[in-house]
């Protein structure tokens, strides 16, 4: 038997919720960038999901880092104490972020 015919899923699961529910569980398989099924089945099952959310949060501050250097560098070290604690306040939320994200909290 090939690996793909042990996987068919030809199995239905039927149950009733409320139509908030429904679309509760909907945008959490939105933000996890699963399918409802393939995100009920994960919960399920006790898997991890991780949120796509995240990491377009964690690029974001990257990003924005990124920026905030440039300007520092373009300004010639105008407004240094400023841009220095810009860049601490960017610095400590991205290790939030990346601690959330690996699941240390």
């Amino acid at each position: 038997m090939s690996r793909s015919e042990s996987r068919k899923t030809d199995a239905q699961i039927h149950f009733r919720c409320t139509a908030e529910i429904k679309e509760s569980l909907s945008e959490k398989a939105r933000e996890s960038g699963l399918s409802l099924s393939q995100y009920l089945i994960k919960s399920g099952l006790g898997k991890r999901i991780q949120s796509k959310g995240n990491y377009n949060a964690l690029a974001a501050l990257i990003k924005m880092t990124a920026l905030q250097k440039h300007l520092f560098n373009e300004g010639e070290g105008m407004f240094s104490k400023e841009y220095a604690d810009i860049m601490i306040e960017l610095k400590k939320a991205a290790q939030l972020l990346q601690k959330e994200i690996d699941g240390d909290t």
